[in-house]
C-alpha cells in the first residue's frame, strides 16, 4: 500500500455491533462467541465511509474463526483489503497484538507508521497503544444506544 492509503478498522464494536453476542463473552464461552459473529449487525455508516479495498481490518479473532467473518464480509458485500486476525497460540492482550500484526502486514514499525492513515478502534486500552505508537486513532463506541437504535 502507499504511503497513508489505509485506514485500519477493528472489525468488533466498531464495523460490527457484537451487543447481541456480549453475554457469551461475560460467560467465558469463546468458541460460541466468537460463531455468533456471523449474526453481528453492521454499521453502515462505515461501508459507505471508507471504501474496502483501503481498509486493513484488524479482529481479536483467533484465526480459526477466519471463515465466520469472511461470511460477515461477504454477507455484507464488503471485502477488506486484508484481515488480520490473532495467530493460533497468541495470548498478547488485544492492543500487543494488533500492533504486533500491523508490523508483519507492513514490514516494519516505520512503515505502519508510513501506511496507515487513520485507525478506528474501540477499546480503551487500544486506543491509547495506537495513539502512543503514533497512529492517528478516533475511538468508536455504540454504548449507551439501545440495541434496536445501533446503525
Amino acid at each position: 500500500m502507499q504511503a497513508n492509503s489505509c485506514a485500519v478498522i477493528a472489525f468488533e464494536d466498531v464495523l460490527a455491533d457484537t451487543r447481541q453476542r456480549a453475554h457469551l463473552q461475560q460467560a467465558g464461552q469463546w468458541d460460541d462467541y466468537w460463531r455468533a459473529a456471523r449474526d453481528d449487525r453492521c454499521v453502515p455508516a462505515l461501508l459507505r465511509f471508507i471504501p474496502p479495498e483501503s481498509v486493513v481490518m484488524v479482529s481479536s479473532a483467533p484465526e480459526q474463526y477466519r471463515h465466520v467473518l469472511d461470511e460477515w464480509f461477504a454477507a455484507h458485500a464488503y471485502i477488506p483489503a486484508a484481515l488480520l486476525m490473532r495467530p493460533a497460540g497468541n495470548y498478547m492482550k488485544d492492543a500487543q497484538m494488533k500492533l504486533f500484526q500491523l508490523e508483519q502486514h507492513f514490514g516494519s514499525a516505520a512503515l505502519v507508521l508510513d501506511g496507515v492513515r487513520i485507525v478506528l478502534e474501540s477499546k480503551d486500552a487500544t486506543v491509547e497503544a495506537f495513539r502512543n505508537y503514533g497512529l492517528p486513532t478516533l475511538q468508536f463506541s455504540l454504548a449507551g444506544l439501545p440495541m434496536e437504535q445501533a446503525p
